[in-house]
């Protein structure tokens, strides 16, 4: 069995104890090592998988954890090209190696998921990295999304990045972008107040309630003075110039 516990702001632990928790360890370590290397552009490093464990021994047993920013390096890297749909890629080629990083990179979450680990800073990341794989018409990753944010919910209703990542996953859905409108209300509630751009973007996309979009465009704008493609939205909601699509597909002239 393994558990999480947080312990500082850039890693959280999980607690193998067992022969079973240390073959899941081995397995995961030696099945991607060599398989997946992703440039973190900030610090011009290169990362495997492996660089996501951490160890340490204490009271005499061996501990491992995981690092929050090589995780979020990752994320970041995969949300470069596929974050929103549609993906973006310089070729084929691009596109295939991305598509194989993050399979083995969701593959690894996987397994440490599927042994209890409900941590939710690993249950919102890997959420984040199932939308991204919808994102890439992976099978099932938004039916397992889907599960992974709402189990991760159900045990922490006031976590503010479960809250924003489910409502974005939502949101850039044709389907299920209206169902978006309580998780992202429940971000502004828990402080984050940019995501009222998100929430009046769902309401726009929606002809039926353009008018509730405006006003929440405008308690953005005055959140945020200087953000020009905001002000340029309201412009044309004003004067009748958007073209209604889903999520974020809102063209304006």
């Amino acid at each position: 069995m393994i558990t999480t516990k947080l312990i500082s702001n850039t890693n959280f632990r999980l607690s193998f104890t067992g022969y079973q928790g240390r073959i899941i360890y081995i397995f995961v370590v030696l099945a991607f090592i060599s398989c997946l290397k992703i440039s973190a552009r900030a610090t011009d490093k290169e990362y495997t998988l492996l660089d996501l464990f951490y160890k340490e021994e204490i009271n005499g047993e061996m501990q491992y954890g995981l690092k929050i920013d090589i995780l979020d390096h990752f994320l970041a890297e995969f949300s470069r090209h596929a974050g929103f749909y549609p993906p973006s890629f310089d070729n084929v080629k691009q596109r295939t190696k991305v598509e194989k990083e993050l399979k083995d990179f969701i593959e690894t979450l996987r397994i440490i998921y599927a042994q209890g680990n409900n941590n939710p800073e690993l249950l919102w990341r890997y959420g984040k990295a199932l939308s991204i794989g919808h994102n890439l018409d992976f099978p099932n990753s938004d039916e397992e999304a889907i599960k992974v944010f709402e189990n991760g919910l159900t045990l922490y209703p006031d976590n503010l990045m479960l809250n924003y990542h489910y409502g974005v996953f939502l949101s850039s859905t044709s389907l299920l972008n209206q169902k978006s409108i309580p998780y992202f209300k429940k971000a502004i509630q828990l402080g984050m107040k940019e995501v009222k751009f998100n929430l009046a973007m769902v309401y726009i996309s929606n002809e039926q309630t353009v008018k509730e979009g405006e006003k929440i465009l405008i308690e953005y704008i005055k959140d945020f003075p200087a953000d020009i493609t905001a002000q340029k939205m309201l412009r044309a909601i004003q004067d009748g110039n958007i073209i209604h699509h889903f999520h974020y597909n809102i063209t304006y002239h």
